[in-house]
């Protein structure tokens, strides 16, 4: 896995946290825009064939929060390989 899918992989999670907290917080708009951001770096991080599952199960949790339960399967998929 390279630096950068690496570098992608940790934003796109550590984003991911924060959409979660705000979420819990009723700040739904702000947490949409963290998952946006998490979004766009998980997908830069997953198009490395050896990115890390940690990643790939991160990003599938994301999708699954907007109920895109297939491509979400996908990743779990890759992440057991």
């Amino acid at each position: 896995m390279s630096l950068m899918s690496t570098l992608n992989g940790r934003i796109a999670y550590s984003r991911h946290i924060e959409g979660n907290q705000l979420s819990e917080q009723g700040k739904r708009a702000e947490a949409d825009e963290k998952y946006k951001i998490a979004m766009e770096k998980y997908q830069i991080c997953i198009a490395d064939p050896n990115c890390k599952p940690i990643f790939l199960e991160g990003y599938s949790v994301l999708l699954m929060r907007f109920k895109r339960f297939e491509e979400a399967k996908d990743l779990l998929r890759r992440a057991d390989k």
